[in-house]
C-alpha cells in the first residue's frame, strides 16, 4: 500500500514540475539566438495573397482619399474604379494610386495586372428633369492607369516617387498614366 501512495506522490510531483516548466517556457526569452516575435494572432499581418475572400479586408485596409466605387479580382488582374471626391485635388488623386500600386506590387506577390480608373460624378439633366432629384448620374474619367509587374523592375519603383512625380511625363509613361481633356480642365495642364 505504501508503495501506491509513493507513486501517486512521485507522479503528482512530476506532474507539478511539469506545470510550472510550462509555465515558466515563455518567460524563458530567445532560445539558440532566435528573436522572439509575437505571434500572429496578436498582431495583425497584412496577406501577401489577394484572394476574393481577402479582398475587401485588404483594400479597406487603406487610407485613401476617394472611396471605392467597384472592384474586380480575376486571374491575377485587380481592376479598381476610384470616386473622386468633390474638393479632391492632384496631389490626393495621385496619393491615392499609389498606394494602390504599392499595396499591389510590393505587398501583394499575386497581382500581376493593376487597373485604376479615378472617375467624377456628374449631374447631367433628363429629358423631363424639373428639379434635382430627376437628374441621372454620369461618371467621367479623369485618369486611367496600367501596371504590369512583368514592367521591368516595377516594385523598386513604385516605392519612389511621390504623388507630384506622377505628373511628370517620364513617370506617365512607366505608369501607363493617362489624363483626361476633364482632369486638365480641372486641375490645370501641369500633364502632357
Amino acid at each position: 500500500m505504501r508503495s501506491a501512495w509513493k507513486r501517486i506522490a512521485l507522479g503528482a510531483g512530476l506532474a507539478a514540475a511539469a506545470s510550472l516548466l510550462l509555465a515558466l517556457l515563455p518567460l524563458a526569452g530567445p532560445v539558440a539566438g532566435k528573436q522572439h516575435q509575437p505571434l500572429a494572432v496578436f498582431r495583425q499581418e497584412q496577406p501577401r495573397l489577394l484572394a476574393s475572400s481577402n479582398v475587401v479586408d485588404v483594400l479597406g485596409g487603406l487610407e485613401l482619399s476617394q472611396h471605392i466605387k467597384r472592384v474586380r479580382w480575376s486571374s491575377g488582374v485587380l481592376s479598381i474604379d476610384l470616386a473622386a471626391a468633390k474638393d479632391a485635388t492632384a496631389r490626393s488623386l495621385n496619393q491615392d494610386l499609389l498606394e494602390l500600386l504599392r499595396v499591389s506590387f510590393v505587398h501583394l506577390d499575386n497581382v500581376e495586372r493593376l487597373l485604376v480608373r479615378v472617375l467624377e460624378r456628374q449631374k447631367e439633366a433628363g429629358i423631363a428633369a424639373a428639379d434635382d432629384a430627376q437628374q441621372e448620374i454620369r461618371w467621367a474619367l479623369l485618369l486611367a492607369s496600367d501596371v504590369r509587374r512583368t514592367d521591368p523592375q516595377v516594385a523598386s519603383w513604385v516605392s519612389a516617387p511621390t504623388a507630384d512625380d506622377l505628373l511628370l511625363p517620364h513617370w506617365q509613361e512607366r505608369l501607363r498614366l493617362v489624363y483626361t481633356p476633364l482632369w486638365r480642365e480641372r486641375f490645370g495642364a501641369s500633364t502632357r
